[in-house]
C-alpha cells in the first residue's frame, strides 16, 4: 500500500484529485473546522473516497459532529495493525460497489438492466421494481455482506421511513419468485449473494 502524507492544506484538493487515493486519514488534531470535509464532500472527485478520523481520544458529540459531517469512521492512534487494515479494506470494498447498470449472469438467470426484466431458462420472471434493484444490486456485488439499513439505503427508498425488515420479505419474494439460494442470509447482520 502506497502511503503519501500531506500537511498543507492551502491546495489539498489539487493533491487529492492528482494522486486519487483510496482512502484519505485526517488526524482530528488538525481539524480546525469542517470547512475541510464541506471542501472535500463538494468536490464530485473525491466526496465518494472514505475518510477516516485518526484520534487520541474519545469525544461522543464530536464525533458525531464530525461523521454528520461527512467521515466514514474513526480510529483510534492506538489501533492494531491487524484491525486498522481490517477496516480499511471494509471501507474500500463498499466504496466500490457496482452500480445497478450493468448486466449479470449467474447459473441459468439473466439480469437485464437495460430492459429491467429477469429471465430463468429463457423465461421471464416477474417481479415488482423493489425486488429486481434488490437482486440486481446484491448480484453485482458477490460475496459483499450488507446489513439491512446499507440495503435500504442504497437500494430502497432511502427518503421512507420504512422498517428494516421489509428487506427480509422482498428476499423471501426473491428467493421463492427464482427458486435460488444465492442469497445468504448472515445472522443479526444481513445478506450477501454467493454463486
Amino acid at each position: 500500500m502506497f502511503v503519501f502524507q500531506y500537511t498543507q492544506f492551502n491546495n489539498l484538493i489539487e493533491v487529492i484529485e492528482d494522486i486519487q487515493p483510496k482512502i484519505i486519514f485526517i488526524s482530528d488534531i488538525n481539524i480546525k473546522s469542517f470547512s475541510l470535509f464541506n471542501l472535500l464532500n463538494a468536490n464530485r472527485n473525491i466526496a465518494q473516497i472514505p475518510i477516516i478520523i485518526t484520534t487520541n481520544h474519545y469525544q461522543q458529540k464530536q464525533h458525531i459532529e464530525y461523521l454528520d459531517a461527512g467521515a466514514n469512521d474513526f480510529i483510534s492512534v492506538k489501533t492494531s495493525a491487524a484491525l486498522l487494515t481490517s477496516r480499511i479494506k471494509s471501507l474500500v470494498q463498499k466504496t466500490s460497489i457496482e452500480p445497478l447498470t450493468k448486466d449479470v449472469f449467474f447459473d441459468d438467470i439473466f439480469i437485464n438492466s437495460t430492459e429491467h426484466i429477469v429471465t430463468k431458462n429463457g423465461n421471464s420472471i416477474h417481479l415488482l421494481n423493489r425486488e429486481f434493484k434488490l437482486l440486481q444490486f446484491l448480484a453485482s456485488n458477490q460475496n459483499i455482506v450488507f446489513t439491512r439499513e446499507e440495503i435500504l439505503k442504497r437500494v430502497l427508498e432511502k427518503n421512507l421511513i420504512i422498517d428494516t425488515r421489509s428487506v427480509d420479505v422482498h428476499i423471501c419474494k426473491i428467493k421463492k419468485k427464482l427458486g435460488i439460494n444465492n442469497i445468504k442470509t448472515i445472522t443479526k447482520i444481513g445478506y450477501k449473494f454467493e454463486l
